[in-house]
């Protein structure tokens, strides 16, 4: 069995639903302005450009190898981790920096803004992304 197979069945098996917000960065929403934009659009969920939605099925755990560089917060006791996961979906996902990956538990919508994302090649084929993220309640 290919590894390719092998992802997608750990995927069907142990994975949930998620949805990929990619950012259009050529499509500024209107919510977006020199002095704010709006946290809670719905049109780009906070990130000031219209975003292309993509169902995925995703696996899902707390990202364990430490925070990321970016998900350290500064506070008078020093600095704090934020929840950092990192997510598992089959093929070449493309992913960036600042896009964000949508879940729902529990009818509780949460959304984690994407650091870094990386493909795992066999050959020629790219058999899964791992996409890090920091975590953002909605």
């Amino acid at each position: 069995m290919s590894r390719s197979k092998q992802v997608l069945e750990i995927l069907e098996l142990h994975g949930h639903p998620v949805v990929l917000a990619k950012r259009d960065m050529a499509r500024p929403c209107k919510c977006r302005s020199e002095l704010k934009q709006e946290a809670l659009c719905n049109q780009c969920l906070g990130t000031g450009f219209k975003v292309k939605l993509t169902k995925l099925q995703a696996y899902k755990k707390r990202n364990n190898q430490g925070a990321m560089p970016d998900t350290r917060k500064e506070q008078d006791a020093g600095a704090e981790d934020v929840r950092s996961y990192l997510f598992y979906v089959a093929g070449a996902v493309d992913a960036g920096s600042g896009d964000i990956i949508v879940e729902r538990a529990n009818g509780i919508y949460t959304t984690h803004i994407i650091s870094t994302s990386d493909h795992a090649q066999d050959g020629q084929e790219v058999v899964y992304t791992a996409i890090y993220t920091k975590r953002r309640s909605v």
